[in-house]
């Protein structure tokens, strides 16, 4: 006798995420760059990557064609969230896929617009 389970429960709603995909990021040359979509390209320095990525302080982010500052990168109070500050906009990738993109086992992370506003003395939007 076969068995047929059937999943009644419905599809997530997209509207009531936390978090949208909305570009990617990569390395190029000496950055980390970062593409957004419909927004444009910017650019992380890799030693700057690392001060973010060892906890050791907050990195300038670049705008790539002008190299003009337009935001900064952090890292989550738990250490698993990579923030980028860009304009009032707050974009998130998993702190683990940057340092996998770093040393060559993946070529590009997902970036991910956060919805909600970000708490600084509580937790994390990733754990």
């Amino acid at each position: 006798m076969k068995f047929v389970v059937i999943s009644e429960k419905p599809a997530p709603d997209p509207r009531n995420r936390s978090f949208e995909k909305s570009g990617r990021m990569f390395l190029a040359k000496e950055n980390l760059r970062v593409v957004i979509d419909g927004s444009g390209m910017y650019d992380i320095s890799l030693n700057g990557v690392h001060v973010v990525i060892f906890g050791l302080g907050d990195s300038p982010v670049y705008v790539s064609e002008t190299m003009s500052q337009c935001g900064s990168a952090t890292l989550s109070v738990s250490r698993r969230g990579f923030y980028l500050t860009i304009g009032n906009m707050i974009y998130v990738t998993p702190a683990d896929r940057v340092r996998k993109v770093l040393s060559g086992e993946h070529r590009k992370a997902p970036v991910f617009l956060v919805r909600e506003p970000r708490h600084l003395s509580g937790g994390d939007a990733i754990n």
